[in-house]
């Protein structure tokens, strides 16, 4: 079974999630640091779908999440979006990197990441 990190669980991580449900068995982590998002979208999430042989675990906790995933979809604000991806390359394996845009706010934030992906065979 593949697994996905979804970051972040606002408006734009609750569509990139309708959009991974749609795929079949899968193992589908949800993090966001506020209650309050994971709970909002799990009820949403709950009323539009029924499990199509794919399980999903939200979390609170970034010490809970998995050694490695497949995919790490990135569906936060640009402001902390390399804050996150260094903290994740730090503790996880991840093959593949989706990222919203605005990628980040400078060209060094930017250019930092991209040595990183580089450095760790990547592919964002």
């Amino acid at each position: 079974m593949k697994t996905i990190l979804l970051v972040g669980c606002g408006n734009i991580g609750y569509r990139h999630l309708q959009s991974v449900l749609k795929l079949k068995n899968y193992k589908i982590d949800v993090y966001d640091k506020s209650k309050k998002n994971l709970f909002n979208l799990k009820k949403n999430i709950s009323k539009e779908y029924k499990k199509n042989q794919n399980t999903i675990d939200y979390i609170k906790d970034f010490k809970l999440l998995k050694n490695s995933y497949d995919v790490c979809i990135i569906a936060t604000t640009s402001q902390e979006r390399e804050k996150i991806i260094l903290m994740l390359l730090k503790k996880i394996k991840i093959r593949y990197f989706i990222l919203e845009k605005f990628l980040f706010q400078s060209v060094k934030s930017y250019n930092n990441i991209i040595k990183k992906f580089e450095k760790k065979r990547i592919k964002a």
